[in-house]
């Protein structure tokens, strides 16, 4: 007669009679092997498998985390998720009056981020350097040009582009009719989506435009948001 290990000294076997080790994953039947007779581990933690294949607990997470892969090699892991809300929004204005000609004229001066009481940045906000605004990093962005033109000259077109480099990716216009000799107000929109792969050349500038003779002005003032440009990350 064969036995398990070491010679049994009495019938039936008992757990002295079977040699640590000695029993193979094959001589364990299908579905024989229930949660009862698992170890115990820490309450929360799960199970998983590291890269040479041996299983690793998981560590529990905190209440509202989620559980999160980088993929294999590594297990997974519990984090918290990501915060809501925005990550960056930043507006800015026209401090004073501005003319633009009748070829693009770009805002260069006249700038200053909006400082009105309630009206703060949110995140890390731009950099503006005559007119060239540059965003805080990589990403995409709404911005959004916002101007009111005024003048006293009938029958203009005023444009507001917003350009990167040489290329336009947003314009409007509007018209002014003048009656009565009094002075008439237009106010343009324009509105773009702006992928930022590198923050050093991506950069973004707003240009007033007269679609006619002579001059219009933009609007600006220090403690009203007569022309603005806001900039808001969406990723």
């Amino acid at each position: 007669m064969s036995y398990i290990g070491k010679t049994p000294t009495s019938v039936p076997l008992t757990s002295s009679d079977i040699t640590d080790g000695i029993i193979s994953t094959a001589k364990i039947a299908n579905d024989a092997a229930t949660l009862a007779k698992m170890a115990q581990g820490t309450d929360g933690n799960l199970i998983s498998y590291d890269a040479s294949g041996n299983p690793v607990a998981v560590a529990t997470g905190n209440d509202g985390q989620v559980l999160t892969s980088t993929g294999a090699g590594s297990p997974p892991a519990f984090e918290a998720l990501p915060s809501g809300g925005l990550s960056m929004a930043d507006q800015w204005r026209l401090t004073s009056n501005f003319t633009c000609g009748t070829s693009d004229t770009t805002f260069t001066s006249n700038l200053e981020q909006i400082d009105t009481s309630g009206q703060n940045t949110v995140g890390t906000a731009m950099s503006e350097s005559s007119g060239v605004f540059t965003f805080p990093s990589t990403g995409v962005y709404m911005v959004t040009a916002n101007v009111t033109f005024t003048s006293s000259v009938s029958k203009r077109a005023v444009y507001v582009s917003i350009v990167s480099g040489t290329t336009y990716l947003a314009q409007s216009y509007d018209g002014i009719l003048v009656v009565g000799g009094d002075d008439t107000f237009a106010n343009v929109t324009a509105t773009t989506y702006f992928n930022v792969g590198n923050t050093s050349n991506d950069t973004i500038i707003f240009r007033g435009t007269n679609i006619g003779s002579g001059n219009v002005l933009a609007l600006g003032d220090t403690s009203k948001n007569l022309a603005t440009f806001t900039f808001i990350k969406l990723n």
